[in-house]
Parts: structure tokens; sequence; C-alpha cells
């Protein structure tokens, strides 16, 4: 593996998972119910595929639910997902967080995109399109619906863990930050149970 670049798409929650099985440790029951895969086949053999096809960049549960009122329903949505070579962004952001060059490099593709809007969605390939320039929804529909569907059904899976911030969801209660985010760090409210019950 000395010296070898790896562009087979991993997330880091697969580590948990590969590192066992290097280690030689059982897999985590299926019954835990994480999000990651052993990706040791594909890093230790160079024509082996990844493990995963696709991961959620983010879910936004509390879109419109916030401490802040005078939000409309849906501001500061950060929902993303990555399918093969496509990422597929559903968000309304604030105007200070809109399209942004790579670190170091002011001019990447020319400057900013002409989409440079703060609502989305928005469909890019990411391989032919890495600082993503060009909003593929009008000219792809049927891709951009596809993803639209699954990270639908990642934010509706029934072991949701929810943020404590998020009004009207379980645990919900007024933002306190020093619970929601210590050290800087958002977790989730409940670190014992999923929405389902489920011990974690």
């Amino acid at each position: 593996m000395r010296g070898r670049v790896s562009h087979k798409l991993m997330h880091v929650v697969d580590w948990l998972p590969t590192l066992r099985a290097v280690a030689g440790a059982p897999p985590v029951p299926a019954s835990r119910g994480i999000d990651g895969v052993d990706q040791w086949p594909a890093l230790s053999t160079p024509g082996a595929p990844t493990a995963r096809t696709s991961f959620v960049y983010n879910i936004d549960p509390c879109a419109g639910k916030g401490s802040d009122a005078s939000a409309p329903a849906g501001y500061a949505n950060f929902s993303a997902i990555r399918v093969g070579d496509f990422k597929y962004i559903d968000a309304k952001v604030s105007p200070a967080d809109t399209w942004q060059p790579l670190p170091g490099d002011t001019a990447a593709g020319g400057g900013a995109p002409s989409n440079n809007v703060t609502e989305g969605p928005w469909l890019f390939n990411v391989i032919d399109d890495p600082t993503e320039h060009h909003n593929l929804l009008a000219s792809n529909p049927g891709k951009a619906a596809e993803l639209k569907v699954a990270l639908d059904a990642a934010a509706g899976a029934a072991d949701m863990v929810y943020p404590f911030n998020c009004k009207g969801e379980p645990g919900a209660n007024t933002v306190n930050e020093s619970v929601s985010c210590p050290g800087g760090i958002w977790t989730p409210w409940d670190r014992s149970t999923l929405s389902n019950g489920t011990a974690i």
C-alpha cells in the first residue's frame, strides 16, 4: 500500500469496521445499525471495488425548527448526498455561505459559478466538475430526482437521532450550546438511545 493513491469512494464512518477487520475482530452486529462498511479489500487490493457507492454528507432535520423564530422554514438547511459520481444538495443557506474556491485557488474553474445562489437544489458531477461550477439540475432532472429520493429516505430513517435544538422533535429543548455543541462540536441530544429506542 505504500505510496499508493486511491480514488475509491469511502467515508470516515468506514474506519471502524475496516480497522476491526484488519485487527481480526468480529464485525459489528447488524443490530447496532452502524453506517460504516469494511473497506479493507478495496484498500489492500488495487483492483478491488469499493464497498460503497454512496454516502450522506449531511441531513438537517431541524431546518426551520431552530431557536431563531424569524428564520424562514428551510433556512440554513444543509442536506446533501453523493451517489456514484453525482452530488445532490437540497439547501437554503445564508448569503455569506455561497460557493467558495478551493484553498489557495482563487480562480478555480474561472471564478465563481454563474449559479452562485443561496437556494438549491443543486446537482453536480463531482468527478467532471470537482469545484461544483455547473448545476445539472435542469439538464439531468432524472438523476436529481433519483438522488432526492435517496436523501429523503435517509432523512426519514427510523434510527434518526435528532439534535438537541430541533423544536418539536424527540428530546428537543431550548438551545444549550454547552450540551449540544461542547467544544464547538455539535452532537446528538441523547447519546444513550436512538429515536426508535435502540440503545447505542
